[in-house]
């Protein structure tokens, strides 16, 4: 519990300071404008990581601390998160593919059918990556990943509105968040998946298809349950 709240508490207080730092890092308007001349891509990875530590620095020196401590630690931070992601995917795809082809029964083969699964998630993620020979192939990726985000907030506040009304208590407010993020996640898909069919990227097309259908069907499945009469309250 520790591990995990703590975890959540970093990332909100990384995600805050890269707004505070993308919005007010730079000495005056026109520093701001040469940073965002062109809208940086993900293929800019290296230089927004060196202009978020940086800027974490900044901010660190303004308050009275070694700006060099400040880099180092910021730089420890997202090497920290980027290993929590990795670790936490190649978890969640595990226990997908579990799901999709179920553990033989016996127990003496569980063990060597869990590494097997791994061993294929951890190749596939590699193909993945190496496809283009710079290590650079999940990029193209990105977009969709975004999208099954939104998608996967927007489920996440429709399972809590549910809980909370099975108990009757109020759900506005987490109501309001979930259709809000997903109102946001329907227009995203519907403009990258406009900029996919403009671009004939079919392959990210069709994948963007794959999350937006169904994900359509959760949540009209949500909005047929909150619409219905609340059960009885559950046990506490």
């Amino acid at each position: 519990r520790y591990v995990g709240y703590g975890t959540a508490l970093v990332q909100g207080v990384v995600a805050l300071s890269a707004l505070l730092i993308a919005a007010t890092a730079f000495p005056n308007a026109e520093a701001w404008g040469k940073q965002y001349t062109a809208a940086p891509s993900a293929l800019d990875f290296p230089r927004l990581a060196a202009a978020y530590i940086d800027g974490f620095a900044h901010y660190v020196a303004a308050l009275r601390f070694d700006p060099a401590l400040g880099r180092h630690l910021a730089a420890t931070v997202i090497a920290g998160l980027t290993l929590a992601v990795l670790e936490a995917a190649v978890r969640a795809l595990r226990h997908i593919l579990s799901e999709l082809a179920p553990p033989p029964t016996a127990p003496a083969r569980a063990p060597a059918g869990e590494r097997g699964r791994l061993w294929i998630i951890v190749l596939a993620a590699g193909a993945l990556a190496l496809y283009d020979g710079r290590g650079l192939g999940g990029i193209a990726a990105w977009p969709l990943l975004a999208l099954v985000s939104l998608w996967l907030a927007a489920a996440g506040f429709a399972m809590i509105a549910l809980a909370l009304r099975a108990q009757s208590r109020p759900t506005i407010l987490v109501a309001a968040l979930g259709g809000a993020i997903g109102a946001i996640a329907a227009w995203a898909s519907v403009a990258q998946l406009w900029s996919w069919w403009s671009a004939s990227a079919w392959t990210a097309f069709i994948a963007g298809l794959l999350v937006l259908l169904p994900a359509a069907a959760i949540l009209r499945e949500v909005v047929r349950a909150l619409m219905r009469r609340p059960a009885v309250a559950l046990d506490t």
